[in-house]
């Protein structure tokens, strides 16, 4: 005898169908406009986290400077 895992009600309730059912176009577009809206979120947190690290890099870069005594003429050379 073959174990089989209880059914999660929750994730068909979740996502709407039950197993083995055809979802509509209109759920199926809902889902897309999701999934979109996820991947713009991302990206804009990624593109956040890169300008914070931007920032760091050069306030740590200007600390090396002052420390060093280096101008932009030194670091140019």
């Amino acid at each position: 005898m073959k174990f089989q895992k209880p059914h999660d009600i929750r994730r068909t309730q979740q996502f709407g169908a039950r197993p083995g059912e055809a979802m509509g176009e209109q759920r199926y577009q809902e889902l897309m406009r999701g999934l979109n809206h996820l991947f713009q979120e991302t990206e804009q947190d990624t593109q956040a986290e890169k300008r914070v690290e931007r920032q760091r890099v050069i306030e740590e870069i200007n600390a090396l400077m002052r420390l060093h005594g280096l101008t932009m003429e030194d670091i140019c050379e």
